[in-house]
């Protein structure tokens, strides 16, 4: 009963300070929404786990190169099978390998491409997921040419309607009549959530692949119950070493590695994710860190108040349950808020995290979410009494006296340590947030080295395989050139910038016995690509119409490649020994020297760059730069008709401009730049709210004393700066805290932001001058109330 009338006393009291409970309220609904919101984040990309039975044994498994300095490629078809007959052994319970692929599907005015991942017999198996409806594929669908297919739910429902009936029929595609036997389940996105299909892969042969170090296969493998990492690793060491020796193949540092599923799929983004759920916590902090300064204030106010209760009897004990019952009533009420906000933003945050974050799909508010939420209700008012209450100190006399010290608590330094504290993590969130704006810009002003506007891309693998590519080539390129406003055009296997059809290579240079100590990119191209692309040439001649089939083959190199290879010396006439036979080498004259380009991202540094001519060395992967200045309306719709023109059944893989290809570089640190600041900014605001609510709890206890001092002389302007100079000391300090907390992390900044190195003081100033700035902004309104106080009222209120 006693619990009852107090909460009804609770209520009531809170009802009476409404500007009390609306600024508790907000406060904590901004911390625990954000917390919540970025807690869902967190959890669906990293905590949870992929949606595969046992996922945490499920591994990647890749290759390396130390020397060459190559991590996490792919492997060859002989590790690929290597890999699979282990499957069973000491450390792997199931082995698979996939490729990626990609398929024509006629279902339409004209033909759609679908990426496919070509995948082998033990691929399924190890992943786990059972298919929706249907089957995984056999050893009969693997032992012959493709004729069976299984779907994504997603190209299920666009091809079939979702129709289980639909299991068994034959769907049209450039692989011919493919009878489909199963469907995965929608939370089945692997390789990635692009793939619409997947095929069966006959076993490669190992006798005769398109060269020894051909590396285009990925793989996968479940680790063994009573198996661990160690023994996993020395089983692919053997693994390597087993490969080399059978295929006859030098040591050149290739080695099989792995590392979890789970950070293949996630990459980069799960440092980030932390990082920015930690701002988010601090905010919740800084939030805290207000309410028990509120709270301390609100006790001041009522000291008179509490004192009368104490005088009539009320016990000690019932005072904190007054004090806690109105903490769980914020608390509760904040954290509900904060929860409902935080469910309202997820489809926005899912769309924004879209191009920057992998497996947003699976950001959700799910039980464990709900679960982080009932443990921030259980927190919040747990930290607000840790920060700012202590046992019940002051006297009912002294109270009834008014002599303005508080019942509940009266904490003096706590009032110094709580806003000092509030001050240090919003200037860590500020600098964090600084940190990565200035990435931002110094990425968005790096100078990828080639022209990206107005230059319009259609990319595209050529039906019938690298043999019809030239004729199909030449044929469109034409087409393009004669549309309205076209300046020029040419073509290449892959556009800057892309990863669908980027290779590398192993070069060997003549009397050497091991190739470079690098992985070179190699590039197909066409006359005119670097008129297209501004890319400068620096010596010798371009790759021309007249480098065709029977020609001389040549190639041109970058001025990376030229720097490591030709150190002190000119390239041009020198040979390269290319890879591109079955098990032999090809010989390329160097004809010209370009310029280098980011080609693999603006936060890569130039890598070694060959150029040969497509011409010579055809490929079924086709990239039709066109160049227009003017740009006109709907030339992307013309290039695509004229496509078709030459070929009706040729289906297009991607249309897009380079610019957009360079923003995408941008996007996740733009992501994480925009959401750190948002947070960074709450902080700000939170942490300067509370030295403003101490400075103000300090002026109002002392109205009468400088209300005496002015009446004997003293100037309201020292009264001002009086004030000031203790915030000031207490902004000091927290400031100070917060700097040093962000320099002691400054690894992880660096590693998380862009070209930060060196320049971290500078950041670390920025974050400082603006938080100082907001705090004398909070203290200058206080300051000017102490100075204008009126005597004759505060001595007369005495």
């Amino acid at each position: 009963m006693a619990w009852t009338t107090d909460l009804r006393y609770a209520l009531r009291r809170l009802a009476r300070a409404p500007g009390f409970v609306a600024a508790s309220v907000a406060m904590l609904v901004l911390g625990v929404g954000l917390s919540v919101a970025m807690y869902s984040m967190l959890r669906g990309v990293v905590l949870q786990g992929l949606p595969y039975p046992g996922s945490e044994r499920l591994l990647a498994v890749a290759a390396d190169n130390l020397r060459q300095d190559v991590n996490a490629t792919a492997l060859t078809p002989a590790e690929a099978n290597a890999l699979e007959a282990d499957a069973g052994g000491p450390a792997f319970a199931a082995t698979g390998a996939y490729q990626w692929g990609g398929i024509t599907l006629y279902d339409g005015e004209h033909p759609r491409e679908a990426t496919v991942g070509i995948v082998s017999q033990g691929f399924f198996p190890t992943l786990g997921m059972a298919p929706l409806h249907g089957r995984w594929f056999g050893a009969e669908d693997h032992g012959q040419p493709f004729a069976t297919v299984v779907l994504s739910h997603g190209e299920w429902q666009r091809l079939q309607g979702g129709r289980v009936e639909a299991l068994g029929t034959l769907i049209e595609t450039s692989e011919g009549r493919l009878r489909v036997i199963g469907v995965m389940p929608p939370q089945f996105a692997f390789p990635d959530a692009d793939v619409g299909a997947w095929l069966p892969r006959p076993a490669y042969p190992t006798d005769h692949p398109m060269y020894a170090n051909a590396r285009f296969v990925f793989g996968v493998a479940r680790l063994r119950e009573d198996a661990n990492a160690i023994l996993a690793r020395e089983r692919l060491a053997a693994l390597s070493a087993n490969v080399r020796s059978e295929r006859s193949l030098p040591d050149i540092g290739w080695r099989i590695g792995l590392r979890p599923l789970l950070d293949d799929v996630v990459g980069d983004a799960r440092g980030a994710l932390w990082g920015a759920f930690g701002i988010a916590l601090l905010v919740l902090l800084v939030a805290c860190a207000n309410l028990a300064i509120l709270f301390d204030a609100r006790q001041v106010a009522r000291a008179q108040e509490l004192a009368v209760n104490r005088a009539l009897g009320a016990s000690r004990g019932r005072l904190w349950r007054m004090l806690l019952l109105e903490l769980l009533l914020l608390a509760g009420t904040g954290v509900g808020l904060g929860v409902l906000a935080a469910a309202g933003s997820l489809d926005a945050l899912r769309r924004l995290a879209a191009d920057s974050v992998p497996r947003v799909d699976a950001i959700a508010l799910d039980a464990g979410v709900i679960g982080f939420a009932a443990l921030l209700a259980v927190a919040t008012p747990l930290l607000v009494l840790l920060a700012g209450v202590r046992r019940p100190g002051a006297a009912s006399g002294e109270a009834l006296r008014g002599a303005g010290r508080s019942v509940i608590s009266d904490p003096p330094r706590a009032r110094r340590v709580l806003p000092a504290l509030a001050i240090a993590l919003s200037t860590l969130g500020v600098i964090v947030a600084a940190a990565l704006a200035h990435g931002l810009m110094r990425l968005g002003a790096v100078d990828p080295g080639f022209r990206t506007a107005d230059v319009h891309a259609m990319q595209l693998y050529r039906e019938g395989g690298p043999a019809l590519a030239p004729a199909y080539s030449e044929a469109l390129r034409q087409r393009l050139s004669a549309l309205p406003g076209v300046e020029a055009v040419a073509v290449a296997s892959v556009a800057p910038l892309s990863v669908n059809g980027a290779f590398a290579i192993d070069l060997l240079l003549p009397g050497r016995a091991e190739p470079e100590a690098y992985q070179a990119s190699l590039r197909r191209v066409s006359a005119k690509y670097l008129d297209v692309l501004d890319i400068p040439l620096l010596a010798g001649r371009a790759i021309g119409d007249e480098d065709r089939e029977g020609s001389e083959a040549v190639a041109m190199v970058n001025r990376e490649l030229a720097r490591r290879s030709f150190p002190g010396r000119s390239p041009l006439g020198e040979q390269l020994l290319l890879p591109l036979g079955r098990g032999e080498r090809v010989p390329f004259r160097v004809v010209g020297v370009m310029e280098d380009i980011r080609n693999d991202g603006l936060r890569a540094e130039p890598a070694p760059e060959i150029l040969i001519a497509a011409a010579q060395r055809p490929a079924a992967g086709l990239t039709f730069l066109v160049r227009s200045a003017m740009s006109p309306p709907g030339l992307a719709a013309q290039m695509a008709e004229a496509a078709w023109s030459v070929d009706p059944r040729q289906p297009l893989t991607r249309q897009f401009l380079l610019q957009e290809d360079l923003d995408a570089q941008l996007a996740s640190m733009r992501f994480f730049a925009r959401t750190v600041g948002a947070f960074a900014l709450s902080a700000l605001f939170l942490g300067a709210f509370g030295v403003y609510a101490v400075a103000t709890l300090q002026q109002r206890r002392r109205v009468k004393e400088f209300g005496l001092r002015l009446a004997l002389g003293a100037r309201p302007a020292a009264l001002a700066r009086q004030v000031l100079g203790e915030g000031a000391r207490v902004v000091v300090a927290g400031v100070a805290l917060g700097a040093s907390g962000a320099w002691a992390a400054r690894q992880l900044l660096v590693a998380q932001s862009y070209d930060l190195e060196g320049r971290l003081p500078w950041v670390v100033m920025a974050g400082i001058a603006i938080m100082a700035i907001a705090a004398l902004v909070a203290l200058s309104a206080p300051a000017l109330r102490a100075a204008r106080t009126d005597p004759m009222t505060a001595l007369r209120d005495e």
